[in-house]
């Protein structure tokens, strides 16, 4: 029986293979479990495929959240484009915890992210979320990648927000962040998500921004695609390099999730903390 459930399994995951290394190239989740296969092996070739190495030093996410209220997952459910359960949990967690009332999202995509920090930020909180115009798509500022495409070639930003309960507490802005006018939020949030066009342009360009919609104020930067993404994965090494500002970024373990916390003093050493609770919707 065993070897009957190991013959329907394999044939499964030879079956999923073929599509992976197909067409399934079109696919970021796919690529990404290529890259997840090489990591798995080891070996010389490693190293070879992937020229941006993650560099950031490692960190728990424990070590800059030690509480956090119950959590509201708002569409559990996880499509090609969007970051994965675990990470919306962590995003949810650190929202929860440092209840930042401004926010502003580089990259909307289907909203679903978007969704989740509003409902998870205090009553008072507004989520600003920018994103590209499929029309704006051959016109960018900076150069983007043919896989950015995909996700930007759609017919509406933020198709999940509609009809939700915290959707009142969202601003949609539409534009290019390489060329989109901040001046009204800049030194206003305390709260900033990167995820956005994931090449090494407007990587190291939405960081730049972020930096600049803090200001002075306490808050944090969240990247994502750390580790996942060339671009995203050099910009982040750079900067972390340069020392200075940048010098605190650190990679949230299990994710591909960067942060910068900013003006708060947290201890490497808390003990993790259970959530206690969890609603979903």
């Amino acid at each position: 029986m065993r070897l009957i459930f190991f013959l329907l399994r394999y044939c499964y995951a030879a079956v999923t293979c073929l599509y992976v290394f197909t067409i399934g190239l079109l696919s970021r989740r796919s690529r990404n479990l290529i890259f997840t296969i090489c990591g798995h092996f080891g070996g010389p070739f490693r190293d070879m495929l992937r020229l941006n190495l993650p560099i950031l030093p490692a960190i728990d996410l424990s070590t800059i959240v030690s509480f956090t209220e119950p959590l509201k997952i708002l569409e559990p459910d996880q499509k090609d484009g969007n970051v994965s359960y675990l990470e919306i949990l962590t995003i949810n967690s650190i929202i929860a915890f440092y209840r930042p009332v401004k926010i502003f999202e580089i990259g909307t995509f289907d909203g679903r992210t978007t969704l989740n920090m509003a409902a998870n930020s205090p009553a008072d909180s507004i989520v600003y979320t920018l994103d590209l115009p499929a029309a704006e798509m051959e016109s960018t500022a900076l150069p983007i990648d043919s896989f950015d495409r995909s996700y930007i070639n759609k017919e509406v930003s933020g198709a999940r927000i509609a009809g939700q309960d915290c959707a009142p507490k969202i601003v949609q802005l539409s534009g290019d962040s390489g060329a989109f006018d901040f001046s009204p939020y800049m030194s206003k949030m305390n709260f900033v998500l990167i995820d956005g066009a994931h090449t090494f342009e407007y990587a190291m360009n939405d960081s730049k921004i972020a930096r600049r919609l803090l200001g002075d104020n306490e808050g944090i930067i969240l990247w994502h695609d750390y580790g996942n993404c060339e671009g995203v994965t050099k910009a982040l090494n750079q900067l972390y390099s340069t020392s200075g500002f940048w010098s605190g970024i650190r990679w949230i373990k299990g994710t591909s999730l960067a942060c910068l916390v900013l003006g708060k003093n947290y201890n490497a050493d808390l003990e993790p903390s259970p959530i206690r609770g969890l609603e979903l919707k």
